[in-house]
């Protein structure tokens, strides 16, 4: 209910101070109230992807060298909001293919912001869950179909008749995400296409 969440904003700040970075749009996805992330995308606020890691533009190395904690911390808020599944599922046109390029984002920043390691890890699990929570959903062959294949415009323009590009699959391979590739929907549709 929004009103509870204005209820529960209001509380949480008066007992915690955010920082700067902390838009009302990723305030709204960190606590994955999908109708209030639905209108202030309406209104045209945005999570902005944070910058390569490595990036060297005078704002980040501004940032690195001011405030490094407060640059790495920025970083993973903006990416807290990125992988809620209210703001894949209201701000991207494919959010299936969104949550698999980000899970792998994010398990690559694991491995490299060392002190928000354990926060990367899991948000790149709470990206393959939303692609295994859609598949959960689909109740027929036709909708695993559409989540495994993606957009029919994909980079491979020649499919066989009556074979899907299951592009969605590849890429989930790519990213060695087994909770995807591993599910049953992926198997009992592989199961179709082979037989």
């Amino acid at each position: 209910c929004p009103r509870q969440f204005i209820d529960t904003v209001s509380l949480s700040v008066s007992l915690y101070s955010f920082s700067h970075d902390v838009t009302p749009v990723i305030l709204a996805a960190h606590c994955h109230e999908y109708e209030i992330v639905h209108n202030l995308l309406g209104k045209g606020a945005r999570i902005d992807p944070p910058h390569d890691y490595f990036c060297c533009c005078d704002s980040c190395n501004y940032q690195q060298q001011f405030d490094s904690f407060s640059h790495s911390r920025s970083r993973i808020n903006a990416y807290r909001g990125l992988a809620s599944p209210a703001y894949l599922s209201l701000s991207n046109e494919d959010p299936v293919l969104a949550a698999l390029e980000l899970s792998n984002e994010l398990a690559v920043l694991a491995n490299i912001e060392k002190e928000f390691k354990n926060d990367y890890r899991r948000l790149s699990g709470q990206c393959k869950d939303y692609v295994v929570g859609l598949l959960d959903l689909c109740r027929s062959t036709e909708e695993v179909e559409a989540i495994l294949s993606g957009d029919t415009d994909s980079e491979e323009k020649y499919h066989p008749p009556g074979r899907p590009s299951l592009t969605r699959l590849k890429l989930a391979i790519k990213y060695e995400l087994k909770k995807v590739s591993t599910h049953t929907h992926t198997h009992s549709r592989m199961n179709i296409s082979l037989f």
